[in-house]
């Protein structure tokens, strides 16, 4: 895709009628005008990307355990558990592994900052290696962090793991389906 330059001279009068050019509004002009493209092709970026997204998560057959939701300040893929993990554990399964690596292609053309929130339900774990279930989410989370920073070659300074435990459930952690659907990574993909 080729570029412009747009030229523009601002001439204002001084006191004594001559002109003159007012670089400084010009270079002003001119920033918000490539801070303006800069912007659109960010989000041109993450559109392509989400499509992309929601394509490789048909392709993998994952459409039931993976989604794609876009929403304001972020797009949010979420991916369930068994996706990715053993009940109880914090080790990448190898079906888990396939699944990032596609993915991970996608989110490897952004530029965007990617928060990684691991989840649980409220059924309490209490192992030498994950004293509750905060430990056990923001395990998960690091190590997908780990993972894409590894072995996919994603940049570092734009993933952040977090957990936050049983504390943020998208279902109702009395039934069955519902602690399924709270035992969850998230991938926070920033639209700033």
């Amino acid at each position: 895709m080729g570029k412009s330059i747009l030229t523009v001279n601002f001439v204002n009068p001084d006191d004594t009628g001559e002109r003159r050019v007012d670089n400084e509004r010009y270079i002003e002009a001119a920033e918000d005008i490539i801070l303006d493209d800069t912007e659109k092709i960010r989000k041109e970026k993450l559109q392509k990307a989400k499509w992309q997204l929601q394509a490789d998560i048909i392709d993998l057959g994952l459409a039931e355990y993976v989604e794609v939701l876009d929403q304001k300040e972020y797009l949010l893929v979420r991916l369930n558990e068994q996706v990715l993990f053993e009940s109880g554990s914090a080790e990448i399964l190898e079906e888990g592994k396939n699944t990032l690596n596609v993915l991970g292609k996608s989110l490897s053309l952004l530029d965007n900052e990617i928060m990684v929130i691991g989840h649980t339900d409220t059924i309490p774990i209490n192992t030498p290696l994950f004293p509750s279930n905060w430990e056990l989410s923001t395990k998960r989370a690091t190590n997908v962090v780990l993972y894409m920073v590894r072995t996919l070659g994603l940049d570092p300074t734009k993933l952040t793991p977090a957990g936050n435990g049983e504390f943020r459930p998208i279902g109702d952690n009395k039934t069955v389906e519902g602690r399924q659907k709270n035992r969850r990574i998230e991938m926070m993909i920033l639209k700033n």
